[in-house]
């Protein structure tokens, strides 16, 4: 992460130092977007701006000259009125406000998940490499990443909440791609339904402030990033920085269409493994297990995950180490889990560096799939005890 910090410094503007750095990568775009949507609400020329690669990458480009490449906004329209919030606010205070809000909402979520102490889970998050990944990169995943913990391990007791969480999650999707099969496990009907429900409800408040919108979105937007996923691999930046396993294949030279079928496959059988492990766990302890599970086979479950998506996967895994209490009592496979986990902190960025340098597939998909799977067999290896 040192290395990462380093890099954003050196390429940054000196005239204007916090503000390239606050703006250096996905937050930048993430408040022009809030402007934007903000704007959208009295212009509907500005959500055809907003949705459109060009004219958004356009500008991004006026307000951030110091960024590279083609941004777009590629979220859902259920984003937006997220993210006016902080369009709605001065730069500066905007991202100290997007970071504090992401480190308190997954302290919180990590300390009732995990039943530690939230002075405790605060400092557990803020030990994740992933948190700072994401800080730096900009990025919503700790945000998000709690409303996907919370809301599974609340499905049971508070359905009704743990739904509506759920349902604001599906902003970003694929750090949700795993969390209907823990549901199904769980047997948590009234989980899905609410979570239905709020989704519903959400795309039509949208669609009456801002009409139009998913039209544009589903129209302009999604092909540009299904674009994104299917060109060759090079790497680019964000490729190298992939989490996914169909990019990791992708990278191995497996043609799209294949890497599509395997990926697929792959997909099911992680989710199944979810289910199962989930329908298995009869106490608190073993759904936390099955919960680093979930999280840490989304590379798996997901076509599209960066290494900045960690952040929702790394803090459940410390927080299993700091409750030696129940990682003790595993079998052997114990061993095995420790190992994963400590891999899941380390390689990734790593990996990252290795993939951008030499060309070689990245390495973060496997090292956290191995985490989920590692996950699997002590929960498995603890109930046959």
């Amino acid at each position: 992460m040192l290395i990462v910090l380093f890099s954003m410094t050196r390429h940054a503007n000196r005239h204007h130092f916090t503000a390239d750095m606050v703006a250096g990568r996905d937050f930048g775009v993430l408040w022009s977007g809030g402007r934007t949507a903000i704007a959208g609400l009295f212009r509907h020329a500005s959500i055809v701006t907003l949705f459109s690669p060009s004219r958004f990458g356009n500008v991004v480009k006026a307000d951030w000259p110091i960024l590279h490449g083609q941004r777009l906004w590629s979220y859902p329209p259920t984003m937006m009125p997220v993210m006016m919030v902080f369009g709605g606010l001065p730069l500066i205070g905007a991202a100290a406000l997007y970071v504090g809000v992401g480190i308190m909402v997954m302290s919180l979520a990590v300390a009732a998940a995990m039943d530690i102490r939230r002075d405790l889970a605060c400092l557990i998050v803020l030990m994740a490499p992933g948190t700072w990944d994401c800080i730096l990169a900009g990025q919503d995943s700790l945000i998000i990443g709690a409303l996907v913990i919370a809301g599974i391990m609340r499905a049971r007791r508070y359905p009704v909440l743990a739904g509506m969480l759920l349902g604001l999650a599906t902003a970003k999707p694929q750090l949700g791609m795993s969390t209907p099969a823990a549901l199904i496990g769980q047997k948590a009907w009234k989980a899905i339904f609410v979570a239905i429900v709020s989704v519903g409800v959400m795309a039509v408040l949208t669609s009456l402030l801002w009409p139009g919108a998913w039209g544009l979105w589903l129209s302009h937007v999604v092909p540009v990033q299904m674009a994104r996923m299917d060109r060759p691999y090079i790497p680019t930046p964000s490729q190298a920085y992939s989490g996914s396993l169909y990019e990791f294949m992708r990278a191995e030279g497996l043609g799209e269409a294949a890497s599509s079928f395997v990926s697929a496959i792959a997909s099911g059988l992680a989710m199944f493994g979810v289910a199962v492990v989930f329908r298995r766990a009869s106490h608190d302890r073993e759904r936390r297990v099955a919960l680093l599970a979930s999280l840490a086979l989304l590379p798996v479950a997901s076509p599209w995950l960066m290494d900045y998506d960690f952040a929702a996967i790394q803090p459940i895994a410390i927080a299993l180490i700091f409750q030696g209490r129940d990682i003790w009592e595993f079998g052997p496979s114990k061993y095995l889990l420790i190992i994963a986990i400590l891999a899941s902190l380390v390689l990734p960025e790593f990996g990252f560096i290795l993939s951008l340098r030499t060309g070689v597939a990245p390495i973060a998909p496997l090292v956290i799939s191995m985490l989920g799977l590692a996950a699997i067999v002590a929960s498995w290896q603890w109930r046959q005890e």
